[in-house]
């Protein structure tokens, strides 16, 4: 077994069966005489809370999938001696509030998915400055958290990832509720403020934009086409987008609108806004669908240019 080169446990994809179980890590901890291994998927394996210190050790490893181990809590420090990784991936890990500051060290690593901004507990998380170090580093997929506005400068990083060409931002930061009505007996409760999100700058060279779950309902400023010059893929999925006023782009030529029940755009204005455009998938936007769009996609809600 030392000479495996791969070492698939969990699921290749995400299907509708049973999940697996792992009754404890001692087992991983064998993988020590592994210097052979390139590739290790756990993907979608509960009950790992964290993984060994030993980890470090699989000093050939190039590829470690991690996605939706959704008790994973904590990865060690001792990741940061995997000087050969490529691809990390811990999407979907959502008790993982951060990644180990070692995670800098990872000079070869080209793909990172599942970077956690301003939800940490730590003392001493990976940051994006951190990440600026890593100069190979083309796709990333971070959640920004409700704590991101109030980490000074760390947001304004992403300009100077300068091979990055793939960004995926989920928001996890939740609307303010309203005060409820105060009552001949209750005191007024001072209201909430507005809620605000940290404006971001991007990479000049970024190809491909996914957002997830914005929470506002108008794109601000710094999310208008002007500032993404090269962008030719833009996807929005979930949230609270009620237009796309701002974030028409003369270079985008694929647009996918997915889960946006309060979106309304007319079909003469969108191919106005996006004027490249060859490829639009709509999917779950009842306004667009039902009304706006209606007749202008097929079946499955897509449109194609016809060439």
């Amino acid at each position: 077994m030392e000479n495996f080169r791969v070492m698939q446990l969990g699921r290749w994809q995400s299907v509708d069966k049973p999940h697996i179980e792992m009754e404890s890590i001692e087992f991983l901890k064998r993988f020590v005489p592994w210097n052979n291994l390139r590739y290790l998927s756990l993907q979608e394996i509960s009950r790992i809370t964290e993984l060994p210190e030993t980890i470090g050790k699989l000093t050939s490893l190039l590829i470690l999938n991690l996605r939706a181990c959704h008790n994973l809590e904590r990865l060690p420090p001792g990741i940061g001696y995997l000087k050969e990784l490529t691809h990390l991936d811990v999407s979907g890990c959502y008790l993982l509030d951060h990644l180990p500051r070692g995670i800098r060290s990872l000079l070869q690593l080209q793909v990172l998915k599942g970077f956690v901004m301003g939800n940490s507990r730590s003392k001493d998380p990976c940051k994006l400055s951190d990440l600026v170090r890593l100069k190979k580093l083309r796709k990333l997929s971070i959640t920004i958290g409700q704590e991101s506005v109030h980490v000074p400068g760390e947001v304004y990083k992403l300009q100077e990832f300068k091979a990055l060409t793939s960004l995926t931002i989920t928001w996890g930061i939740a609307e303010p509720t309203k005060p409820k009505e105060p009552t001949l007996t209750e005191p007024t409760e001072p209201t909430k403020p507005n809620l605000t999100i940290p404006a971001l700058t991007f990479p000049q060279q970024l190809e491909k934009l996914d957002i997830r779950a914005f929470p506002l309902k108008t794109v601000p400023e710094w999310l208008s086409g002007p500032k993404l010059p090269g962008l030719k893929r833009l996807y929005i999925r979930g949230g609270k987008l009620v237009s796309l006023e701002r974030i028409g782009s003369q270079t985008v030529q694929v647009l996918r609108l997915r889960f946006l029940k309060e979106l309304s755009v007319e079909w003469k204005r969108l191919q106005d806004m996006f004027s490249s455009l060859g490829y639009l998938e709509v999917k779950e936007c009842p306004i667009l669908l039902k009304e706006k769009f209606k007749g202008a996609l097929d079946s499955d809600g897509v449109w194609r240019k016809e060439y």
